[in-house]
């Protein structure tokens, strides 16, 4: 007679208790929810959920590394989300450097942003330099680690900034950053004006501090969508795994950045950024290199060919209020496009 196995001897009832105990305990006790996830594994072996939770608790928890001794401040978003212009604001200040992409998708776009970043940020000889942006470039995105102790033994400034998008990095890696991040900041913009933003800069390869106000597209539903289910995928993950981790981070909104950086005083604009970015910036070593405004048009239907399809659509959808640039990303909208 045959014996049977734990995984045929659990039953169904059981396994479902043990994997919802888990999930109710992955934002109180990680390691105590993987526990309970693995016993869940060995009475469903296959079950696609509970593997998908067992390898990101495994990932969160895989690391014994120590923090880095810089305060890392990561930027997560999305193409056109007000990104570049919340860097620049910040490279204005005299303590801390700022990195940009250094895991872009594309090889050449990270060499000259490494370098570029180790070149202001760092007293490397030449020689130095260039070896160590040969070696971030090939490895960093596979490497994270790589990247982060280049920073704690290379860069001058205790303050180091730099924005990761969806695509930059694959899950480990990307859990392995966040594990390691001293004040994330999650930044988001209106999902209708960064889509068609996007699409006019893909199109007519115009990009930052270029002026794109004269330039319309087709809103095309099915793209508008996709995008924003894609990025809202990206940012609700990294959501997620920094409140398993219990890592304090800050939201924040492109519209009111952008608001309070348009005021004369930039009193306003420092204490909005040190608190969010939980760093008291020093007063500026030169003036602001802020970005000049691409498009001065406030409302969505002013930017599309087809207006009368995208109102019908956001009317159809719920998210009407999106037509305004100055809307934001509230939970509301987050769900029904997620």
């Amino acid at each position: 007679m045959a014996i049977k196995t734990q995984s045929t001897a659990m039953s169904k009832e059981v396994v479902n208790i043990l994997r919802d105990t888990a999930v109710q305990l992955e934002t109180k006790n990680l390691l105590l929810a993987r526990s309970i996830m693995e016993m869940a594994k060995l009475g469903r072996p296959d079950g696609p959920f509970i593997t998908q939770r067992l390898d990101e608790y495994n990932e969160l928890l895989a690391s014994t590394d120590a923090l880095p001794s810089k305060n890392i401040q990561v930027v997560f978003s999305y193409p056109r989300s007000g990104s570049t212009f919340l860097l620049r604001e910040l490279a204005g200040y005299s303590n801390i450097s700022i990195a940009m992409e250094p895991f872009h998708q594309f090889e050449n776009v990270r060499h000259k942003q490494i370098d570029t970043f180790l070149k202001s940020s760092s007293e490397l000889s030449e020689f130095d330099r260039q070896n160590f942006t040969h070696q971030l470039v090939t490895h960093a995105r596979e490497d994270v680690s790589l990247y982060l102790k280049v920073i704690d033994s290379s860069i001058s400034s205790e303050n180091v900034a730099f924005k990761v998008f969806p695509g930059h990095l694959e899950k480990p890696q990307l859990s392995y950053l966040i594990k390691h991040t001293s004040k994330p900041i999650l930044l988001y913009r209106n999902l209708l004006h960064s889509y068609i933003s996007d699409v006019i800069a893909t199109e007519s390869n115009r990009y930052a501090n270029t002026d794109t106000s004269e330039i319309k597209i087709s809103f095309n539903e099915k793209d508008f969508v996709t995008r924003s289910r894609k990025i809202l995928g990206f940012m609700n993950t990294v959501k997620r795994k920094l409140r398993l981790l219990d890592i304090n981070f800050s939201t924040m909104h492109y519209e009111e950045l952008a608001m309070v950086s348009s005021e004369k005083s930039s009193e306003k604009r420092d204490e909005y950024l040190s608190n969010k970015f939980a760093v008291k910036f020093e007063m500026p070593s030169n003036t602001h290199q802020s970005l000049k405004k691409q498009d001065s048009r406030g409302l969505a239907v002013e930017k599309v060919t087809n207006p009368e399809k995208m109102m019908a659509c956001l009317h159809r959808m719920g998210l009407t209020d999106l037509n305004d640039n100055t809307t934001k990303m509230t939970e509301r909208y987050s769900r029904i496009l997620s």
